[in-house]
């Protein structure tokens, strides 16, 4: 297992937040071929080295057969070998749920959560997209970051490398669902996320026709009761058994709303959706009147849609008043 142990200390010593790991065609004398720029690490690793790795955990895994049956008999080394060969598998084969299952048993019993969650979170921004649309993955990073937020440890760096993962992969879903996810949770907490939303605006205002990055952005804004309360009373007390704030703080972000809308209409943009979200991100009445006066005086092609979504909109608001 020296190929994913040696992969995994150039993740672990590297103290660029950002760490991308892709496959190169080129070959050479290193296992791996590094490049940093910028507070980014890129890890290429040929076909040839990656193709060892899961040969060297797939003879592992069939080998040692016994030993994933009694785990709580092994020893230390016994385990961690066992840990390197399912971290072998999670960067080399996709949705594997019995080694994924394993995995989450061995860093339960090895106490090597924020370890894991250092590697995992990396896999997790590699360029292989069948890895990083994991469903089961991006779940179990769930898992491994609530543990940490329940710490009140800093998850800044884990909401970055999952943006980064949403840049790298167009309308991804799981990314997404995890970034939602755990912005619900540092605000519960009233954890600050000012730097990472202007990331984030940043992201959507490059990536128009992404809808799930846009949704994020939404949730940033203005998330919904249903998501808050399986977030904050059902899940994380599933997990943690503790209780979050019972009411959720709410933020007025009207002004960076209104300026994304005309950004958008300067733009003269031809998808709705960015214009939806920020339809839905904002529950002033007085704001969605500014609206209609703004795309009264448009001459997009979806300006009726958009009014008939207003129409709608301010009909929600009121029904719950």
């Amino acid at each position: 297992m020296q190929l994913i142990k040696d992969l995994c200390d150039v993740l672990t010593t590297s103290n660029k937040p950002i760490k991308i790991i892709g496959i190169v065609p080129q070959s050479g004398e290193e296992d791996f071929i590094i490049h940093e720029e910028g507070d980014t690490l890129e890890i290429g690793l040929t076909k040839q080295i990656y193709f060892r790795i899961f040969k060297e955990s797939h003879e592992v895994f069939h080998t040692h057969h016994e030993d994933r049956l009694r785990i709580d008999s092994l020893s230390h080394s016994n385990m961690e070998e066992l840990y390197y060969m399912t971290l072998g598998y999670l960067i080399t084969t996709n949705e594997h749920s019995t080694i994924i299952a394993l995995h989450e048993e061995l860093v339960e019993r090895l106490g090597n959560h924020e370890y894991d969650l250092e590697i995992v979170s990396c896999f997790l921004t590699c360029r292989m997209k069948r890895i990083n649309k994991s469903s089961m993955l991006w779940h179990f990073v769930k898992k491994l970051t609530m543990i940490r937020l329940s710490k009140d440890y800093d998850v800044s760096q884990f909401l970055c490398r999952a943006l980064v993962s949403c840049e790298l992969h167009f309308a991804n879903y799981y990314g997404n669902n995890y970034l939602q996810w755990l912005i619900v949770l540092c605000k519960s907490k009233e954890v600050e996320l000012n730097e990472f939303q202007n990331m984030l605006i940043d992201l959507c205002r490059k990536h128009l026709l992404d809808s799930s990055l846009w949704g994020t952005l939404k949730v940033a804004f203005n998330p919904d009761k249903v998501l808050i309360e399986y977030v904050t009373l059902v899940y994380y007390n599933r997990l943690t058994g503790e209780s979050l704030l019972k009411k959720f703080p709410r933020v007025d972000y009207n002004d960076t709303v209104v300026t994304l809308f005309e950004w958008l209409l300067r733009l003269y943009c031809q998808y709705k959706t960015p214009f939806l979200v920020l339809i839905e991100s904002t529950n002033s009445l007085t704001i969605l009147d500014e609206f209609g006066k703004m795309l009264n005086k448009s001459t997009l092609k979806s300006t009726t849609d958009l009014k008939d979504k207003l129409l709608k909109r301010k009909q929600q608001i009121l029904s719950t008043q």
